[in-house]
């Protein structure tokens, strides 16, 4: 509080850091930078009408109109201050407080009283603080000396905290993930995100040392078998992500190879009506299977299996032919043929015998 009437004189300290002042029957302390009062000295029973500071500042003589000289012990309050041993950083944060650099001119400090603009509270002279969200936060510190003078100051800091970057998420689309040899696969990495940045670098890498870059590329698998392709991304952060597919390659097939077609016969020759019986087990496929026997005769006979028969009710020479097809569609190139001649029967000349009648004479 101001004093109540005029003020007499006035004492500064001999480091000009504080001043006394002298009006009613009280002296009062003050703090020359921030203009604070520190303490009040109460004693004189009449107005105080000078005062001065000791040569070391530690005490002060004050003169009254009661006709009395006082000796006062000046208590200087102690001053806060500290180092932090870092300002900035991610989340989660933790920072280091030490007040050693705190000082009082007349005494100890006894309490260091510490806060953060966050809530957090400590009360050592060395002490931690952990700021686990990102912001910017105030830590402050007031001490107390052996005298019970709090700091007129408040020692404050900032700190910065950033939040932890986040790594990004890779993702790849490989197509097509199977096929014949040689293959050739699109890889797409559009799926990819980073969720607080960008991503600059996208690097495939296949299991049998390909390479490629950027968001969209391509691989040629030459040989069959069972690849992975891994594709890795970095953001803007530096920090990467992985992900990975498989591509399966075969062998092409081999052409298929026509079957050929060949067939038995139970007889080339003989007399009308001949049937004559007709095996096609002789025909073959060196790769697959025959699963069509199609026949046909020169007399426009047809048929279709694997055995039959043709039957020829006339003199004549024939021909029968025999084309297969495989299990893959394939006919045979070659028309297995056979020739068979029936002739005629020979004709048997009729007997006709007609009744006679005989006479005897008598």
């Amino acid at each position: 509080m101001w004093h109540t009437s005029s003020v007499y004189s006035v004492a500064f300290s001999p480091d000009g850091r504080y001043a006394l002042s002298c009006s009613d029957d009280t002296l009062k302390l003050w703090e020359v930078n921030t203009g604070a009062e520190i303490r009040t000295f109460a004693g004189h029973t009449e107005s105080v009408s000078s005062v001065v500071f000791s040569p070391d500042g530690r005490y002060a003589l004050s003169g009254s109109w009661d006709k009395t000289l006082k000796l006062w012990k000046i208590s200087l309050p102690p001053t806060a201050d500290f180092s932090i041993s870092t300002t900035q950083g991610e989340a989660p944060l933790t920072v280091t407080l030490d007040a050693s650099s705190s000082t009082d001119s007349d005494g100890t400090i006894v309490e260091y009283n510490w806060s953060a603009s966050d809530g957090q509270t400590a009360s050592s002279r060395r002490v931690n603080m952990t700021f686990s969200n990102a912001g910017t936060y105030t830590i402050s510190l007031v001490v107390t000396d052996n005298d019970g003078l709090q700091s007129t100051n408040t020692a404050k800091k900032a700190v910065t905290v950033t939040a932890k970057p986040v790594a990004p998420v890779a993702k790849l689309t490989v197509s097509p993930t199977n096929g014949d040899a040689p293959l050739t696969v699109s890889l797409n990495g559009n799926g990819s995100s980073d969720s607080d940045g960008t991503i600059v670098d996208y690097a495939w890498k296949a299991s049998n040392g390909q390479e490629a870059y950027g968001k969209n590329s391509q691989m040629t698998f030459d040989h069959a078998g069972t690849y992975s392709i891994t594709l890795t991304v970095k953001d803007n952060d530096e920090l990467t992500d992985t992900a990975q597919g498989n591509v399966t390659v075969t062998s092409p097939p081999l052409p298929n190879v026509p079957p050929i077609a060949a067939f038995s016969i139970s007889t080339t020759q003989g007399k009308a009506p001949l049937t004559v019986k007709l095996d096609a087990s002789s025909s073959t496929d060196p790769d697959g299977t025959i699963v069509e026997y199609n026949w046909s005769s020169s007399d426009g006979q047809t048929a279709s299996g694997k055995n039959v028969a043709m039957t020829f009710p006339n003199a004549g020479t024939y021909t029968i032919n025999l084309v297969v097809t495989d299990d893959k569609g394939a006919q045979s190139t070659n028309v297995a043929q056979q020739t068979v001649e029936v002739t005629q029967q020979k004709s048997v000349p009729d007997i006709r015998i007609e009744p006679t009648t005989l006479r005897f004479s008598q």
